[in-house]
C-alpha cells in the first residue's frame, strides 16, 4: 500500500516555487512514484490558485537513454505546463546565484481536439489530433538544491518544468518535420549533442497514452513539449540563440538583482 502523501512536501515546494527558493535535498528523499505524481498534481493546483495562471499543457522529461539508465526506469516521466511558463523569444530570465537552469531544444505539438480517457485511440488517430508542430526551447529548472534529487523528488517538483519559448507553427507535414530536423547555433558556446531524433513522436504517443490510462483528459489547444532533441545543457549567464527550421529562437539568462 503506498505511503500517504506528506503535505509538508507540497507546502515546501509550493513556497519555493512562489518565492524562488530552494528546498534542501535531504528533505523527503524517499518519495514513491505514485506519491510523486500526486504531489505534482496538488503542487501545480496550488500554484495555479496562488499565481492566477492556468494549465496550458504537458512536458515529457527523462526521455533519453542516459537519464532513464541513471534513474533505473524504462519510460519517460511527465510534468505540467502553465500559462505563465511561456515566454517570448528574446526574453530575459532573471536567476538568483544558486539557480542552475538547463537549456533544451524541442518540438512542441498543439492539439486540435480533446482526447478523452474513456475512448480508444489508434496511434494514427492520436497523430491526427496534432494541430501544429512548433519549434521550441525549454529552460528546465528545479526547486531542489544543486540539482541533486531522487526520481520521486524530480517528479514531485513537476519534472523540472520552468519556462519555455515557442516559435511559429511549421508549414510542413509531421513526416517532413521529423525527417528534416536541423539545428544551427547562432550565439554562445553551445556544444550540441543530439539525442535520438525520432523521439518526439514516440514521446508524444507515450505521454498521451499514459495520461489517458490515468483517467485524465487532454484538451484542444494544449501544448505538449515532446522532450529534448539535444542533451540538456547547463546555462551560464548569457544569451542563447539557435536556428531551427529557419526560425531564430533565443533567450537570455541574467542574475537577479538582490
Amino acid at each position: 500500500m503506498p505511503t500517504p502523501v506528506n503535505d509538508q512536501v507540497i507546502k515546501n515546494l509550493l513556497d519555493a516555487r512562489l518565492h524562488n527558493r530552494k528546498v534542501e535535498t535531504s528533505q523527503f528523499s524517499s518519495i514513491e512514484m505514485q506519491q510523486a505524481y500526486e504531489i505534482q498534481q496538488r503542487l501545480i493546483a496550488g500554484y495555479l490558485k496562488q499565481n492566477q495562471a492556468k494549465h496550458s499543457g504537458w512536458k515529457v522529461a527523462l526521455s533519453g537513454a542516459p537519464a532513464q539508465h541513471k534513474y533505473a526506469i524504462d519510460e519517460p516521466v511527465y510534468g505540467r505546463l502553465t500559462t505563465d511558463m511561456q515566454l517570448n523569444t528574446g526574453d530575459t530570465i532573471y536567476c538568483s546565484q544558486d539557480e542552475l537552469p538547463k537549456f533544451e531544444i524541442e518540438l512542441a505539438f498543439r492539439l486540435k481536439q480533446d482526447l478523452l480517457a474513456q475512448q480508444i485511440y489508434t496511434d494514427q488517430s492520436l497523430i491526427q489530433a496534432i494541430d501544429e508542430v512548433i519549434p521550441a526551447l525549454e529552460i528546465a529548472n528545479v526547486r531542489w538544491q544543486d540539482w541533486n534529487f531522487s526520481l520521486g523528488q524530480f517528479i514531485a517538483d513537476n519534472s523540472a518544468a520552468s519556462k519555455y519559448v515557442l516559435g511559429k507553427p511549421l508549414s510542413m507535414t509531421l513526416d517532413e518535420v521529423m525527417a528534416n530536423i536541423e539545428i544551427e547555433q547562432s550565439s554562445h558556446a553551445l556544444v550540441l549533442t543530439f539525442s535520438e531524433q525520432d523521439n518526439a513522436l514516440k514521446n508524444y504517443l507515450w505521454l498521451v497514452r499514459k495520461l489517458l490510462s490515468q483517467g485524465m483528459t487532454l484538451s484542444v489547444g494544449e501544448i505538449i513539449l515532446t522532450g529534448s532533441l539535444i542533451r540538456p545543457l547547463n546555462m551560464d549567464r548569457a544569451s542563447y540563440e539557435v536556428q531551427l527550421f529557419g526560425q531564430t529562437l533565443s533567450i537570455e539568462i541574467a542574475n537577479a538583482v538582490s
